[in-house]
């Protein structure tokens, strides 16, 4: 040790010193995956990833608290893009705390793109391509194995949120969207971006031979004989057939290292046997 230079061995302890704020799921999941330190995190992380349950909170992603975030002396913020409010960000910003704003990342191509990213604010670029060949694994193997479907089933998800007990659908441009596409399935609800309260003609319209629903979901809706009484539900081929799959929250959550699993995942709920 005596002999490494000195400014080797102080990188090397401010590395070992970070102390990190995420918000956002996704981010969340990247900074433990590659072994980095988080010392507070957004409610959604809270909720969906394990490791955080004995952290602070800095509220919901899209409404944190700056002023708790500065307290916490972090030295290295990350959020989603779409966290906020924007002034919030900019005030952690302008007290001199290392603040970076990820991108988007609704498909594989960006989700790689955030873990090199963050792995290297965190110095861990070779842990970083190891989750990436494992997450690409697992994407081929899904691929692979889809390769001969005769036809794709026609999916939607169906949300019910705690304030939306009447449900939404999710349309172009989504990460649920994306991960239908890649587990095998088509999302059939093209007419717009984002989500949107579900209606009973839209639902009827699409004709889904699957619905997806995150566990809570499923849960509010009161199971299936509940879904089944959501606007339209019981007029479509998965209401008759009862094709309503219910998958763990953290699918939707955001997209990290553990998509390639999840796609995975959800391919066998789509196509049992092939």
């Amino acid at each position: 040790m005596r002999n490494l230079p000195l400014l080797l061995l102080l990188s090397a302890s401010a590395i070992a010193q970070q102390r990190i704020v995420t918000v956002g799921t996704s981010l969340t999941e990247t900074v433990y995956a590659l072994g980095g330190t988080v010392i507070a995190t957004d409610n959604s992380s809270h909720d969906y990833i394990p490791q955080t349950k004995a952290l602070p909170t800095v509220g919901a992603f899209r409404t944190i608290n700056a002023e708790g975030i500065v307290a916490l002396k972090p030295t290295l913020f990350l959020a989603t893009i779409d966290a906020g409010p924007p002034e919030a960000i900019l005030q952690i910003k302008e007290v001199g705390i290392t603040t970076v704003v990820i991108q988007r990342n609704y498909k594989p191509e960006e989700v790689i793109a955030s873990i090199r990213q963050i792995a290297k604010l965190l110095h861990k670029a070779p842990q970083a391509e190891q989750l990436i060949a494992a997450l690409n694994r697992d994407l081929q193997a899904t691929a692979a194995r889809l390769r001969n479907i005769k036809a794709k089933p026609k999916v939607i998800f169906c949300g019910l949120g705690a304030n939306m007990p009447g449900g939404n659908i999710s349309g172009r441009n989504t990460r649920i969207a994306e991960m239908i596409d890649l587990a095998g399935g088509i999302n059939p609800i093209t007419q717009f971006e984002g989500f949107r309260p579900l209606t009973e003609e839209g639902v009827i319209a699409a004709a889904p031979d699957i619905i997806v629903m995150t566990e809570r979901s499923f849960e509010r809706a009161g199971g299936l004989d509940g879904v089944r009484k959501l606007p339209g539900i019981a007029l479509t081929p998965a209401g008759r057939s009862g094709r309503v799959i219910p998958v763990s929250d953290m699918y939707f959550q955001g997209f990290g290292p553990g998509i390639g699993k999840a796609v995975s995942e959800l391919s066998f709920k789509f196509f049992p046997v092939l």
